[in-house]
Parts: structure tokens; C-alpha cells; sequence
């Protein structure tokens, strides 16, 4: 999932993501594809360019973390 978020930042913004944490693990959403992983991986990439507008606020967003649970959830 970490490179899922590495990569799409990287192809979007041409430089490395801000600090982040994965948690959770992909299972909560059984099947053939891995739904809870791009839930995750895009929830993240979200919130880290919701980071980037407060940076440009002059405010520090700290470590961004986004967890499969709560994806699958949203995602469901």
C-alpha cells in the first residue's frame, strides 16, 4: 500500500509524499481485488494534499496515517 501512495504522489507532484503511516492490513476486504488497499492508498494521498494546503497556510500538518479498517469502511 506504501508504494501505491509513493507512486501516485511521485506521478502527480514529481517529488516524495510528506511523512505518513499505513496501518491496518488489506484482509478486512476479502476478495480478488484489493479494494482496501486503494481505499487506503487514496484516503491517504487525500489527506496529504490536504497537509500540503495547510503548509502553504503556514501550519505544520504533521504525520499524515490513514488505516484499512476505516477505508474499508468508507469505501463499503
Amino acid at each position: 500500500m506504501r508504494e501505491a501512495v509513493e507512486g501516485a504522489w511521485r506521478a502527480l507532484t514529481g517529488s516524495a509524499p510528506g511523512p505518513f503511516e499505513l496501518t491496518g492490513t488489506e484482509d478486512v476486504l476479502p476478495g480478488p481485488y484489493r479494494v482496501a488497499a486503494a481505499a487506503t492508498a487514496s484516503i491517504a494521498a487525500a489527506t496529504l494534499a490536504a497537509g500540503e494546503l495547510l503548509k502553504q497556510r503556514g501550519i505544520e500538518p504533521g504525520v499524515v496515517t490513514a488505516d484499512t479498517r476505516h477505508a474499508a469502511a468508507a469505501f463499503h
